[in-house]
């Protein structure tokens, strides 16, 4: 049996019975048709039960129904089993779909590809590896312009600019080191 990453809970500090759902999927919709979601405790899979109790900017607060304690994780992953994803509709994806995709800026100039997919509070981001060197774009309309997962690209704008940015962010970080 295969499971898919979709997601993260984290502790809601204003709450012990309480968590912060960090959906890799942008579409509230989806998530609620899902109805077996699983964590990974110990390398084992866990199926837990989630209660929506509201939607927030970028995430889902919820109650977890009858599960294990987890006082001790700060983050956990969550899984669904690939046979039980949704389908999604055109233009919309996964964050894993992203992985490996090559990223190109608006000119057809490519800078690597996608390493990893990181999900915060505040959105997605996307760490690009080039070079030798990793910088993080946030995944947003300010900077994607296309998602092409059929020939596996993503389009950001300004990226010269933003790999240069992160050089010079790297260099003065080490400076004052």
């Amino acid at each position: 049996m295969n499971f898919k990453k979709i997601g993260l809970i984290k502790k809601n500090n204003n709450s012990d019975n309480l968590f912060i759902f960090i959906s890799s999927s942008n579409n509230y919709e989806t998530i609620q048709r899902i109805s077996n979601f699983y964590i990974s405790l110990n390398n084992k899979y866990e199926n837990v039960e989630f209660k929506i109790v509201k939607k927030e900017t970028n995430n889902i607060l919820i109650k977890i129904v009858d599960m294990i304690s987890i006082s001790d994780e700060k983050n956990i992953d969550v899984f669904i089993k690939d046979v039980d994803l949704p389908k999604l509709s055109d233009g919309e994806f996964y964050n894993d779909d992203l992985l490996g995709c090559e990223v190109i800026d608006e000119k057809g100039d490519k800078f690597g590809s996608i390493k990893r997919v990181l999900n915060s509070s505040n959105g997605v981001l996307l760490e690009i590896y080039f070079n030798q060197k990793t910088f993080i774009v946030p995944f947003i309309e300010s900077f994607i312009i296309e998602v092409r997962l059929n020939k596996n690209i993503i389009i950001i704008k300004n990226l010269k600019e933003i790999s240069e940015l992160w050089k010079l962010i790297l260099y003065q970080f080490f400076q004052k080191l």
